[in-house]
């Protein structure tokens, strides 16, 4: 055993030490240690070195040559590095979405690098084979390890007294998850990958599971699809939004049970998999074209997001596959991995990107809004006359959301202006940590209604937006607390010691509380009467704007920076509050 861990290690030394960072990055995350931001890229940029690093050194081995595998090496390290830098310049919506796809393509290049450009279908498929049950050994043995060493941990702790920190078992967790399996499984990796050609190898459980549960489960979802196809024919109804989710999973587990029962075609007694698989692919046809008529139905209407962008490029991939497949009847299943590297690849960057398009339509989006509504005029922008359609604002509101979430909302520098940017975009970004707060307080400062991503807009009545000054000093002297004013729709979790204030929307009030218990109410009314002699959207002096209110043993006087809503037949509806509020408690003895 100590032997082949030492082969293992020399064979594959820098994977190794990827996992060997990957653990250390996350026992720092566990226990709050050092930067938060170098502890997370240093996490990312270890755990994908460790297929990216896989891949590099399968295919040094197949070259046969010192330099090649150094020089793979350094390509792999240098991407790795740039991840590394990267990760600061990304939100957080981003970094998701750009980890997982770099994954899904690093594990691509280890399924089919080694044999690219060869033949040898039968290694191939052995290949994958050996990977895919080595995978599930390591984790199955992996989890085996810690949860035996976890009860041993508990033993020394109860039975002999041994203090244990608090992130021990997190601290074992991730040397298990990340430096045992990771080495149990590449000590499993083959070395003679020429050898494989000749194994006939093929385990009973893989074909007892492709045949009896994943073949039946896809035919009866082909058919449903089918129908559903044919009912959209018939009644020309637009396919369901969430059609996409059960298309793709039906082509994950279709194709998946082809490759799990390919080497069986070659059999005689096994004719039924070539009908199957002509089949499947011809049966993806109808699907792949509702997928393609919901994709293009959301991008119609919101444009371009990375889902959609990916969705849409899986579902052309998808429907080109079944084609050539259908056409031919090839069994060359390295098609499948090697195209969907490639298209990880392409995707991930450049100006026909995902991220780079995604931005482009939402930026359109939002520029194609403010010139229909005279906001937007030669290059410059000014406060609407009057508030946008319910529909307009929704779609405003979601576009520039989904900026300030996804791009940052610096996305919009180059639409808004500098003087715009200077004054709202880069304040809100600074001030606000939460995405929708951000998107309201440009929409807000653009004069138009901001539509929250839970909320429906008004069908009827007038916005109203009134905002204070901004102030440069607030005396506090006298009071005891400085509260945010929160919008919730739900009350907050009750907390005994601080208290919180609140804007109720039903009671067109602040309402402060501490725990369970009410201290007083700050009501809106009598200001917003006032307020409402003047222009629907005004900027007042920040004294306009206070509120005082007074209970038995609590004081309280609210800053008021902006409040909004619709005003109609029923009176106003306020919809959002922002600002603070002085609170003055009473001293205990």
């Amino acid at each position: 055993m100590v032997e082949a861990a030492v082969a293992t290690l020399r064979r594959f030394p820098l994977v190794l030490l990827c996992a060997a960072a990957a653990a250390l990055a996350a026992i720092l995350i566990s226990e709050d240690l050092g930067s938060a931001l170098l502890r997370d890229r240093l996490l990312a940029a270890a755990t994908l070195g460790l297929p990216l690093l896989t891949a590099a050194t399968l295919l040094g081995e197949r070259w046969r040559s010192a330099a090649a595998r150094i020089g793979l090496a350094v390509v792999a390290l240098a991407l790795l590095a740039a991840v590394h830098l990267s990760w600061n310049g990304w939100t957080e919506r981003i970094r998701a979405i750009r980890y997982v796809q770099l994954s899904a393509t690093f594990h691509l290049l280890v399924a089919f690098l080694p044999f690219a450009g060869r033949g040898r279908p039968r290694a191939f498929w052995q290949y994958n084979r050996v990977l895919f049950t080595r995978m599930v050994v390591a984790a199955v043995s992996s989890g085996t390890l810690f949860l035996g060493l976890a009860l041993a941990l508990a033993a020394l702790n109860k039975l002999f007294g041994v203090d244990l920190p608090h992130t021990a078992y997190f601290r074992l967790w991730a040397l298990c998850g990340f430096v045992f399996t990771t080495w149990f499984f590449l000590g499993g990796v083959p070395a003679d990958l020429d050898a494989l050609e000749d194994s006939g190898e093929y385990p009973a459980i893989l074909r007892v599971f492709a045949q009896y549960t994943l073949v039946p489960l896809v035919t009866v979802y082909l058919v449903i699809l089918t129908l559903y196809f044919c009912k959209v024919v018939v009644s020309w109804d637009w396919p369901s939004g969430w059609i996409g989710y059960l298309v793709s999973g039906v082509a994950v587990a279709g194709i998946f049970a082809l490759l799990l029962v390919q080497p069986l075609a070659e059999r005689s007694d096994q004719q039924w998999i070539a009908g199957f698989a002509r089949a499947f692919w011809l049966g993806m046809l109808p699907a792949v074209a509702m997928l393609w008529l919901a994709v293009y139905q959301r991008i119609h209407q919101y444009g371009v997001t990375e889902a959609r962008y990916f969705l849409l490029v899986l579902s052309v991939w998808l429907g080109a596959v079944a084609v050539w497949y259908g056409a031919t009847r090839s069994r060359r299943i390295q098609v499948i991995p090697t195209s969907l590297c490639l298209l990880g690849a392409l995707s991930f960057a450049g100006p026909w990107g995902a991220y780079t398009v995604s931005r482009r339509s939402q930026v359109a989006r939002v520029r194609e809004l403010l010139a229909a509504h005279g906001v937007l005029a030669g290059g410059r922008v000014r406060r609407a006359a009057a508030d946008f359609p319910p529909a307009d604002r929704k779609a405003l509101s979601g576009a520039v959301r989904y900026l300030a979430e996804t791009h940052g909302s610096r996305a919009l520098a180059p639409l808004l202006g500098d003087s715009f940017t200077a004054k709202v975009v880069v304040p809100a970004e600074r001030s606000q940590s939460d995405p929708d707060e951000r998107a309201r307080a440009i929409v807000n400062a653009l004069g138009v209604g901001y539509v929250n991503r839970w909320e429906a807009p008004a069908a009827s009545g007038a916005w109203f937006s009134f905002s204070a000054a901004a102030e440069d000093a607030i005396p506090v002297a006298g009071y005891d607390y400085l509260l945010r004013i929160r919008n919730d729709t739900a009350p907050p979790a009750v907390r005994d010691t601080v208290p919180l204030a609140r804007f109720v929307r039903a009671a067109r009030a602040i309402r402060i509380a501490r725990g369970d218990r009410a201290l007083l109410d700050v009501p809106l009314d009598s200001l917003l009467g006032v307020l409402s002699a003047g222009p629907a959207i005004a900027t007042f002096p920040p004294s306009a704007m206070r509120v005082r209110a007074a209970a038995p043993g609590a004081e309280a006087v609210a800053l008021l920076r902006l409040v909004n809503g619709y005003a109609g037949s029923a009176g106003k509806d306020v919809r959002a509050v922002e600002g603070t509020v002085l609170l003055k408690l009473p001293r205990t003895r």
